[in-house]
């Protein structure tokens, strides 16, 4: 019998953390700014000081198949989920679409595009701190 294992706190993705409705998703696009990137699109949006910084993501077929676009989703949330400490003094909601390139980028260079992006839009210094 597999043995279970409890899921720290810090490496959960709960819903407080998720853009979950369209209302959400269009304040962030109507609200925030717009970066491209080769691999994605960033809208971010400022929100007030003791908001939880909340992260939506739109991975369309054009990037691949459901195998692929759910490693690009699992790539994606990994990178926020190592900013929320960052951005608690600065909180942020944020919308990234996975451009079709996405598919073909490494963790690194995701990463590397959304810290840039953000680094860009004031949310994080140039230390990426």
């Amino acid at each position: 019998m597999t043995e279970h294992r409890p899921v720290r706190a810090d490496c959960r993705f709960p819903k407080s953390r998720r853009l979950l409705n369209r209302k959400d998703f269009d304040n962030v696009f109507r609200e925030g700014r717009k970066v491209v990137r080769p691999s994605v699109v960033l809208y971010a949006r400022q929100v007030p000081v003791g908001s939880e910084p909340r992260l939506g993501l739109a991975v369309s077929r054009k990037v691949g198949k459901a195998v692929v676009r759910n490693r690009v989703r699992r790539r994606l949330r990994e990178i926020f989920r190592l900013l929320v400490p960052r951005l608690v003094e600065r909180p942020l909601e944020m919308v990234v679409v996975a451009r079709p390139s996405a598919a073909e980028a490494t963790y690194a260079t995701l990463e590397r595009e959304v810290h840039g992006t953000l680094r860009k839009l004031g949310f994080l210094d140039e230390k990426g701190q």
